[in-house]
């Protein structure tokens, strides 16, 4: 499976970034949206995890990109959520 997104190390700092589509290619998927911010998440605590001591720029850095994918992880699971009970509501009503 291609990954979906590219690690960026300018200014000495580690960004995840996601990959430009390539023309034509269909618009991602509400799962495909967590997995990437799931590994986002990961990435940045291995950052953290692996800076420590050494650099406390990047250690701050680190820390702004857990908060931030962590605020969005759990709104997206906070709609991952709804659209469940959604579904189910609608299957209730329809069946």
């Amino acid at each position: 499976m291609e990954e979906t997104f590219r690690v960026d190390t300018r200014d000495n700092g580690v960004y995840v970034l996601p990959k430009r589509p390539k023309k034509g290619k269909k618009p991602g998927d509400f799962a495909a949206l967590q997995r990437l911010v799931w590994r986002a998440l990961v990435e940045a605590e291995a950052v953290l995890t692996s800076t420590a001591e050494g650099s406390p720029e990047l250690c701050l850095r680190a820390v702004h990109a857990i908060a931030t994918c962590s605020g969005v992880y759990s709104k997206l699971m906070e709609v991952s959520d709804f659209e469940a009970r959604l579904r189910a509501l609608e299957a209730r009503r329809a069946g």
